[in-house]
């Protein structure tokens, strides 16, 4: 190695390829002159699932400015193999030649040695863009470029689209150097199997079921979730971050930059099984004992009802660089709750509260200047790429009726004219005047009442850009005990015994009458 510097020298590292995310590589450093280098062993510890044959990239690590090492070290290499690597600089078709010459000798290798132990010649393929860095299996690589005829540079490119709209998310547009992403180059490898996907340390791990995966054109087919997932811890701002969680926003807004949101999360963040329960006042839940997806709920209706919040948040934790109290996890909220609500210009303490944040009081006190949000916690996926104005009429035909009632629930059905079906968020629904619940479906299931009490239900219907509509009533009577010498109407209600009966055909009860034994006079609901 020639080199001008005596201490600032580059050294190598060596990755065995397929290796697990605990044991994958070994670096030497190395000295000016002739190094003499006994290849270390990397050994494969018990997460090794899959046998691999022993070797992979060796990699030059040089992280010295010219100011601190002068010349760039000049370094010759004897005994190693190269393999297919393909950069924007690499000319296709002397790539792709080289790649099926080294698929053959692959193929020879795997005849000769069934054991991949044995073998001689590592399959690996690199594709390194000025963003991405991908180490696969040249077997895969042959299928996509030569097989199926697709073009290496379009992957090249791909790529560097992708990261650029990730970029875009994050707020990294170069305006400043804390937002400049010029040093940021993933590390995607093929590894040994932990979880679907990982990332740790200098890489995100993919298995071979994904291996092709990366080999795409991202600039035309979407990345998938879980990568992007990857990418989001990846990238994560730490004072900020809620692991498996806030690194979905990426996932999230992916999918609908490539148009797959409804097919790749019809239920992820599920609205009406989970959110709509608690959001309808503050501090029903706590955020800290909700699943992952409900946690990522408010985050992505706060970025669905403002585009562009997640990457004006993280662009303000860059700018404050933030420290957090010894109480972490509830600085980190109050920080969540304090920025999110400036770069919005929006009091978001409820908003927060509601999805089951602890909102202090000083927080509260610091947001008092700004108005209060809309009632952002009721948006769900429809309102992606809507572009109406909402419901004009007010006044718009709402039908509620009672379709159900049982000793402890009334079902309600809600229809509204669909001509507005399009433009309709959902309803809220009122019970003798407190709020109940929110669905956005045509159906509300009213738990925890009592037969025998009057009930006046309000629904008020929201549109996707959160104006209400005129409430409209309907009126849910008690329902009495079964009582002998009384009429009773066909379609009457009564109870006996806990049970609730339908009267079939008119008639003045008598002692003897009582519903089970009158089958032909009552119907058990």
């Amino acid at each position: 190695m020639d080199v001008d510097s005596i201490d600032k020298v580059p050294s190598l590292v060596f990755f065995q390829q397929e290796g697990s995310w605990s044991s994958y590589l070994k670096e030497v450093e190395l000295r000016p002159g002739n190094n003499t280098i006994t290849v270390p062993e990397i050994l494969t510890d018990s997460l090794y699932s899959i046998d691999v044959t022993k070797g992979g990239p060796v990699y030059i690590v040089n992280p010295f400015t010219p100011a601190e090492q002068g010349k760039a070290p000049l370094i010759r290499f004897e005994g190693l193999e190269r393999f297919p690597v393909m950069t924007k600089a690499t000319n296709v078709e002397q790539f792709k030649s080289f790649l099926t010459a080294y698929k053959q000798s692959l193929d020879q290798d795997k005849v000769a040695h069934p054991n991949v132990k044995d073998r001689k010649l590592i399959d690996v393929v690199e594709m390194v863009s000025d963003r991405i860095v991908f180490t696969g299996t040249a077997t895969d690589a042959y299928n996509q470029y030569i097989t199926q005829g697709h073009n290496p540079m379009d992957t090249l490119t791909g790529y560097d689209f992708w990261m650029q709209k990730s970029f875009g998310f994050y707020g990294l547009d170069g305006r400043s150097e804390i937002h400049d992403p010029k040093l940021i180059r993933e590390n995607i490898r093929l590894m040994q199997p932990w979880g679907y996907m990982y990332a740790a340390g200098d890489h995100v791990g993919i298995q071979r079921e994904q291996a092709d995966l990366p080999l795409s054109d991202f600039s035309k087919s979407y990345p998938g979730w879980g990568l992007n997932h990857e990418i989001g811890h990846r990238m994560a701002v730490e004072e900020r971050e809620y692991g498996e969680i806030t690194n979905n926003m990426i996932s999230m807004m992916m999918s609908v930059d490539y148009h797959v949101l409804e097919l790749d999360n019809p239920i992820r963040i599920n609205y009406e099984a989970e959110l709509y329960k608690y959001v309808i006042a503050e501090n029903k839940v706590e955020m800290a004992k909700l699943g992952f997806d409900a946690r990522l709920g408010p985050f992505w209706q706060l970025e669905m009802a403002y585009p562009g919040y997640w990457n004006k948040l993280n662009s303000l934790y860059r700018e404050r660089k933030v420290t957090l109290t010894i109480d972490d996890d509830n600085s980190k909220q109050q920080y969540l709750v304090e920025f999110s609500s400036e770069v919005l210009g929006l009091d978001l303490s409820s908003f927060f509260a509601r999805h089951g944040f602890n909102v202090n009081p000083e927080t509260r006190e610091k947001l008092v200047k700004y108005p209060a949000s809309d009632k952002l916690w009721y948006l769900n996926h429809t309102v992606v790429n809507y572009t109406g104005t909402g419901i004009a009429d007010k006044n718009a035909t709402l039908e509620v009726g009672i379709t159900n009632i049982t000793t402890n629930s009334n079902t309600l059905s809600l229809n509204i004219d669909q001509a507005y079906q399009n433009d309709l968020l959902g309803y809220e629904i009122y019970r003798n005047g407190e709020l109940v619940g929110f669905t956005s479906t045509n159906q509300f299931v009213d738990q925890g009442v009592e037969i025998n009490t009057n009930y006046t239900y309000q629904v008020v219907a929201y549109d996707k850009k959160l104006k209400t509509l005129n409430p409209v009533e309907t009126f849910v009577p008690a329902v009495s005990e079964w009582k002998p010498n009384t009429y009773y109407a066909v379609g009457a209600l009564v109870t006996y015994n806990g049970s609730i009966y339908t009267c079939s055909q008119a008639h003045t009860t008598l002692t003897g009458w009582e519903p089970p034994i009158v089958p032909a006079l009552w119907l058990l609901k």
